[in-house]
């Protein structure tokens, strides 16, 4: 349970005070109050599976490394790793690393070519991802 009281969030599972900062939240029966500030409560319900998903996602495109990745692959379509990390000049594990997070979350497609993995941007998700964030952002405009 998230309970936001003026700036202050507090998360508590199972009755208990687990921090003012969790990870992620994987938690199975939770529920999501907001406590208004003349104290009424308004329940609302997400999703667990889709809350980290969308978590994943939103943690794949917040790091400026991975940012320059896609960018990269955007301006070269269907490119190997070898040719990202020595163009990025950057350490082959760490380009690994990060491809690997942008592989598991879909925002870009592997394909093998013999012992080469070619790497394309996953055009349609990253879509869905820019305008989920523009729609978030001017819904804050307008409260």
């Amino acid at each position: 349970m998230l309970w936001i009281k003026g700036f202050t969030a507090l998360f508590v599972c199972n009755g208990r005070n687990v921090g003012k900062i969790v990870p992620y939240l994987q938690l199975v029966n939770y529920r999501y109050y907001v406590q208004r500030t003349h104290m009424e409560k308004v329940k609302v319900g997400f999703d667990s599976e889709k809350l980290h998903i969308s978590s994943e996602l939103l943690r794949a495109l917040a790091h400026p490394l991975r940012l320059k990745i896609l960018d990269f692959i955007d301006k070269n379509p269907s490119i190997n790793v070898n040719k990202i990390y020595n163009s990025l000049r950057l350490e082959q594990s760490i380009t690994s690393q990060h491809l690997r997070v942008l592989r598991d979350t879909g925002l870009v497609e592997a394909e093998r070519d013999g012992k080469f993995i070619h790497y394309a941007l996953n055009y349609d998700l990253l879509q869905k991802a820019v305008k989920a964030i523009n729609r978030y952002h001017e819904s804050l405009k307008k409260a």
